[in-house]
């Protein structure tokens, strides 16, 4: 049963992480490319060509991958005009579903998921960093050095990111033209190998030229050999789950757009825009990339490593172009987690204010470059919004009035400042500091300690069983609710097809990847128990 939105109680949690919007559509817009155009398109490949028949099946993965995440993107663009807020899915599934639904997803979010997400990016920032200082005497770097290198990282761009909303989104601006000018690079230099070679008309023994691009071909991933001519129908099942979990993640982050909302000014009208255009731009990024990466590389070198893009700049350009493009990719990656630490950090913050971890986690702190004010209310950083979880309209007959968030909470902490006490300053530096924290802690922890391939499959099967049920609730709400106005209204279609989808691919892969499922399934057994735990408490 869904909450009941007229509570005082539930308006007091429900509260925006702000009091006034800092985002420009055109900041939203750079947040949302720079977390998806991340390590994905840098190391995803590999993991991709190692698990199709053909480099034609590998792109139509890509472009299968891309069209379902904006499948998935649109069906979240009415939620979110719908419930704008800084909650995101979280409050897209209390709406719909009720607490249980809406806390299980926290927890596996929190503890698992995101941190997951920012390790990945770490994982091959490390990786590229050690490439870009390494190339010129193939200097060693261990395993433990690279890892602490994006600690460090890590860590920097949690500093960064506790200045302030608009700072964060002005930095985001900086990394995604550093990011748009490695991935451009990479595919205009693919296209200028390949119109070189048709304008000369001479005899060409590169894979890309001399090969089919759909023949199926025999694939080597460096502890497996795959036949694919005697390959049986199940493990054909496994391998394409495997390559298209390893194509979404790449386009990860696209859902994301819920937890900005309620830092972006005028989202009802911003928002959609905002998330269609992140998907094209990312889109096309990735499939021309892709493209690119079969011409500039031999076939069988396209699935031998995480840092795809370094190793075709140190073939066709040599080992100083390879310096320049392990750094820019280094610096992509960064843009990536400080998007996620953006983000993340809000959802985590919704999370503690509606109680589903310490709430110690929800409050917001105004800070400097090196320390945060301790949190003190008079100072204005905890600052009365918009409700986040509540539809920002007219009431129906189904929906009951909502109590102003401002009263109820006046009138629950008297205490607190009201909005026209805050000054713009404030509100502006107040930051979800301490959940920007819990995210970098965990993700240098699964960092240290998770593998590249682990990791995808763990996201993957976490996170999409979630985002089923996002997309579903799309559906539930047209005939729950037919009466609630909708800024923007998606095609129905496109969220059936997108649950669809969701629900084969989540179900069709837990067999291939027990450990990651066995693991997922104690974290909800955990989360069960302490639940209970808590209530007889």
């Amino acid at each position: 049963m869904r909450p009941d939105p007229s509570s005082p109680s539930a308006a007091a949690h429900h509260l925006a992480l702000s009091s006034q919007p800092h985002l420009s559509a055109r900041h939203a817009l750079a947040i949302l490319v720079n977390i998806q155009i991340g390590s994905g398109i840098f190391s995803s490949p590999g993991h991709v060509d190692t698990n199709v028949p053909s480099p034609a099946t590998a792109l139509a993965v890509w472009a299968f991958s891309g069209l379902l995440s904006w499948a998935g993107a649109a069906s979240f663009a009415e939620l979110g005009t719908i419930l704008p807020g800084n909650g995101g899915i979280q409050d897209y599934l209390r709406y719909v579903y009720g607490d249980t639904v809406s806390s299980l997803l926290a927890w596996i979010y929190v503890v698992a998921a995101l941190p997951s997400s920012m390790a990945l990016q770490g994982i091959v920032l490390g990786e590229s960093f050690g490439a870009a200082v390494g190339y010129p005497d193939k200097g060693g770097w261990t395993a433990g050095q690279l890892h602490a290198v994006a600690i460090v990282a890590i860590a920097l761009i949690y500093l960064l990111n506790i200045r302030s909303t608009a700072a964060s989104g002005r930095t985001s601006e900086l990394f995604t033209v550093c990011k748009l000018v490695t991935v451009g690079g990479v595919a205009v230099f693919g296209a200028g190998v390949a119109m070189r070679q048709l304008w000369s008309g001479g005899e060409c023994a590169e894979d890309w030229c001399s090969r089919s691009w759909f023949a199926p071909r025999d694939i080597d991933s460096g502890t497996s050999r795959i036949d694919w001519r005697g390959i049986s129908g199940l493990q054909m099942v496994g391998h394409y789950s495997t390559a298209v979990y390893a194509g979404l993640w790449a386009y990860s982050g696209w859902d994301s757009a819920g937890f900005i909302a309620g830092d972006l000014k005028n989202a009802e009208k911003t928002l959609p825009p905002v998330i269609h255009g992140s998907m094209a731009i990312v889109m096309v990024a990735l499939e021309f990339v892709n493209v690119a990466y079969y011409i500039l590389l031999p076939w069988k070198e396209v699935g031998s490593t995480n840092t795809i893009a370094v190793v075709a700049a140190h073939r066709n350009l040599g080992p100083t172009a390879a310096v320049i493009v392990a750094a820019l990719v280094s610096i992509a990656c960064a843009g990536t987690i400080n998007s996620q630490m953006f983000g993340h950090g809000r959802l985590v913050a919704s999370a503690a204010q509606r109680g589903y971890i310490p709430t110690w986690f929800s409050r917001l702190d105004v800070c400097g470059f090196m320390n945060c004010d301790s949190g003190d209310t008079s100072k204005g950083n905890e600052a009365i919004g918009r409700s986040s979880s509540q539809p920002a309209n007219t009431p129906t007959e189904e929906q009951p009035l909502l109590t102003d968030p401002m009263e109820a909470e006046s009138s629950l902490e008297s205490n607190t400042p009201s909005e026209s006490e805050v000054t713009d300053t404030e509100s502006e530096r107040a930051v979800p500091a301490r959940a920007m924290l819990l995210n970098a802690t965990l993700a240098s922890i699964y960092l240290s300690t998770g593998s590249f391939d682990f990791l995808v499959k763990f996201i993957g099967i976490s996170v999409w069983g979630f985002l089923f049920l996002a997309g579903l609730g799309v559906i539930i709400l047209r005939q729950r609710e037919p009466n609630l106005r909708r800024p923007y209204k998606v095609t129905l279609a496109i969220p059936i097809v997108f649950c669809i989808i969701a629900f084969g691919m989540v179900a069709s892969s837990i067999p291939f990847a027990p450990l990651e499922s066995g693991i997922l399934a104690g974290l909800f057994f955990l989360r069960f128990v302490s639940s209970r735990w808590l209530q007889r408490s």
